[in-house]
Order: C-alpha cells, then sequence, then structure tokens
C-alpha cells in the first residue's frame, strides 16, 4: 500500500521519539558587596560630605540637625514647629564590570522625634554627570523629605564632614520635595534601583531631621552596605560542600499561618525575620516583628530594606546581600548563619513547597544535606513537620539566585 505524502508524514511523526524538553538555562548574576561599618569606610579619605555629621569610634558616623535659614515650619495643631536639619553624603562607589541593580540596607537607631530618609544616585563613568537622588526610603519619626539636588548640590559640594558648618543659603530653601523614584535611566522598584544600562558609580545620602526638642541628640548610623548586581554569563563556580555545612542549624519554625488571617498569607518576610532573629538569642513576637518592618506607603510587609532595619531595631544587626555561588552560602552555614531568601516559583519549579506556585515568598536556609540539597523552614506551612523541607539544590538555583539571590543576613547582636 502506498501512502500519500501527508500520512507518510504523520507516520513518521507518531514514530520518531519526542525531543526531551529542557528547561531555559539558569540566568546567572555578578554581585559585589559593598559594606561601611568603621570610620575609614564612611570617611573614605576625605571623600565624603556632610552637615551637623560627624566621625567617631563609636558612631561610627552621627547625625543631628540645626536649623537652616528660613526653614519652612510645620504646623501640628495650633503649633509650628521647626524642623532641625543635617545629612552624610557617601563618596562615589566604583564597581568594577559596572551594575544594573543595587540594592542598599542600614542599620540606624534614631532616637525619639528623629527620623532619617536615604537616596542614591548613579553616574555612567567617574566624569559623566550624575542621575537625580532617588528615594529609597526611610525610618523613625519625624520622617525626613527627601532632599532635591537642585537646592543642595552647590552647598554639599562645599561642606565636608570636617570643614565649617555654614547656615544653609536661603534662596535654595523651600519646600519639601516629592520622593522621585525614577528617571530616563532606571527607578527604584519598592526598595531596589534598577536599570537596562550599566552604570559604573553611585553614591547614597542620609538625610536627618529632628523637631526643636531632639536638638541635642543624634541619629546613630552603624552601618550600611550596597550590594551591586548586573546579569552574567559566567559559568557557575564548582560547589564543594564543607562538611562543617552539612547540617541543619538549629533555627525555630514559625508559621505565618498561624497568626491573623487577614494578613496570614502576606507576612512570610517578618515570620523569617523571627525566625533568624529568634536563631540570635532575640525571641520577637511574629506581629510585632510584622508591625514594625510594616511599609505603609506600599501595603506590603515584605519590604526587604525595612525588615533589615526592623531587625535592627530588635537588637540584631544585619545587611541584604545577594548570592550566586552556593560556596559562599555553604560558608555562612559553616559560620553558623541561617539566611532568610526571596524567592518566586512557577507551578512544577519547587518540588515538596507547600504551594504550587508564588510569585513572591521569603523562607529560611538553614543547612545542607550529604548530596548537597538545602534545608529549609519554609513559614507557609502551618507546622514544624509540614515546614521544615529539603529542597533540591539546582531547584532553589533557579527561583533563588535566578532571580536575583536576595537574602537577609542578621548577625549576632553587638555590644555597645
Amino acid at each position: 500500500m502506498q501512502l500519500s505524502a501527508h500520512a507518510f508524514l504523520l507516520a513518521l511523526f507518531m514514530q520518531a521519539p519526542l525531543a526531551p524538553q529542557t528547561a531555559p538555562p539558569v540566568q546567572r548574576w555578578t554581585h559585589q558587596l559593598v559594606l561601611l561599618d568603621d570610620v575609614e569606610d564612611f570617611d573614605a579619605g576625605g571623600l565624603s560630605s556632610g552637615f551637623c555629621a560627624e566621625l567617631n569610634a563609636d558612631g561610627p558616623l552621627r547625625i543631628g540637625g540645626q536649623r537652616l535659614e528660613r526653614q519652612v515650619g510645620v504646623v501640628l495643631g495650633d503649633v509650628v514647629v521647626e524642623w532641625l536639619r543635617g545629612w552624610y553624603q557617601s563618596p562615589p562607589l566604583s564597581v568594577e564590570g559596572g551594575f544594573e541593580q543595587a540594592l542598599l540596607s542600614w542599620n540606624v537607631e534614631c532616637p525619639a522625634n528623629t527620623g532619617v530618609c536615604v537616596e542614591l544616585r548613579v553616574r555612567a563613568a567617574s566624569n559623566a554627570p550624575w542621575s537625580p537622588w532617588l528615594y529609597l526610603g526611610d525610618w523613625g519619626s519625624p520622617v525626613p523629605p527627601p532632599m532635591c539636588v537642585d537646592r543642595q548640590e552647590e552647598y554639599l559640594a562645599r561642606t565636608s564632614l570636617d570643614g565649617p558648618i555654614e547656615p544653609f543659603p536661603a534662596s535654595k530653601v523651600g519646600g519639601p520635595p516629592s520622593k522621585r523614584v525614577a528617571f530616563e535611566g532606571g527607578a527604584v522598584d519598592v526598595d531596589v534601583f534598577k536599570s537596562e544600562q550599566r552604570w559604573a558609580q553611585a553614591q547614597f545620602r542620609v538625610s536627618v531631621e529632628c523637631s526643636e526638642n531632639a536638638r541635642d541628640q543624634r541619629v546613630r548610623v552603624r552601618r550600611v552596605s550596597i550590594c551591586f548586581s548586573r546579569k552574567s554569563d559566567a559559568p557557575a563556580p564548582q560547589f564543594v560542600l564543607p562538611d562543617a555545612a552539612r547540617r541543619r542549624l538549629s533555627t525555630p519554625f514559625r508559621s505565618q499561618r498561624t497568626e491573623r488571617p487577614e494578613i496570614a498569607g502576606r507576612i512570610c518576610s517578618p515570620t523569617s525575620i523571627a525566625m533568624l532573629l529568634e536563631h540570635r538569642g532575640l525571641r520577637v513576637d511574629t506581629l510585632a516583628a510584622a508591625e514594625r518592618i510594616y511599609d505603609t506607603a506600599h501595603d506590603i510587609y515584605g519590604n526587604w530594606t525595612r525588615a533589615i532595619q526592623g531587625a535592627y531595631s530588635f537588637g540584631a544587626p544585619g545587611y541584604l546581600a545577594r548570592f550566586s555561588d552556593w560556596n559562599e552560602v555553604a560558608a555562612l552555614i559553616a559560620q553558623g548563619t541561617p539566611i532568610a531568601i526571596s524567592i518566586a516559583a512557577k507551578e512544577g519549579e519547587l518540588d515538596g513547597a507547600p504551594y504550587p506556585k508564588t510569585s513572591g515568598h521569603l523562607l529560611v536556609l538553614c543547612g545542607f544535606d550529604e548530596r548537597g540539597d538545602v534545608y529549609v523552614n519554609d513559614p507557609a506551612a502551618g507546622t514544624p513537620e509540614l515546614g521544615q523541607l529539603t529542597y533540591r539544590r539546582e531547584q532553589l538555583e533557579r527561583v533563588w539566585m535566578a532571580r536575583g539571590g536576595t537574602s537577609y543576613v542578621l548577625l549576632p547582636p553587638e555590644t555597645k
């Protein structure tokens, strides 16, 4: 029997083995963490600048406030309050190879009636113009408004940390500026700066505001970290699991499902922070952590920068980091440091998880088994039996590292 051309092709197709379906390659990233936590870091050879800012060993950076000429008062009831201002501006931070994203975190202590605002700007080369200042976040009360570059650039250029403190030029003082979060070259997506182009340098600024009755108070800036990231084609480093990392750390499990039903599905971040805090010997109620971390501007509990600052306010210093190398993660586990990781998983991408998929979720990574797979405390589960799980390392690499590798790292409490 002779087959028609159509029938022949159909038969051939039915007999031919199907090519195996392979997952798309995992996106690789290169990260560079810059940590400022001593006087030398913040001074940077005198390249930083500030107003009412001082560097000393127990700070390392402290910022107060002075009245600016013709400062606009704020009406509270029938009383006009004139806020006092001060700020610190970092030196330009150069990134070898450039960056497309920048993730900041900070540890600050704000006395009553003081607050801080953190901003960032970028440029493509050391001789290129800077972008506008972009608002990243704030903490404390009152919260200072962002400072417009057109009002303060000239003054900042001629005021150093150890130089004379002059009144701010009256002609440059006006009403509070709005929170700018974008320009044509990039934008702040809630808590991380993102861009489609590559930048060479960044600079951050911490501004402080305090009320008249807090004139003698100083905001202590204990630490600022910036993790710079760019997409990469470099192959993944070979993973060698040290013996000291072949364990599950004794990080207490907590479930986000046991809290108030109306927020139980939204508090994976503060629940993970509460687990990390308890691992450091600081037992904090999960709801207390959620209330402290909550981002009113975006109506979320998952603001990364607020999670780190919230943890610091409970007594645990820390920073945001991003990982693309399992050896770095294993080194932390070997030191006894669990981390909270931010994942996003499509259906079928994370076997054994207590959810079929997630557009964004945080859980605690707390060890490795003998095969190199990963022990986790997943707060989406209702009990320790259901939430203390083992996830396949190659799957976590796809849902975590390939999506940026963002992590919370909390350190032991510091003695003051």
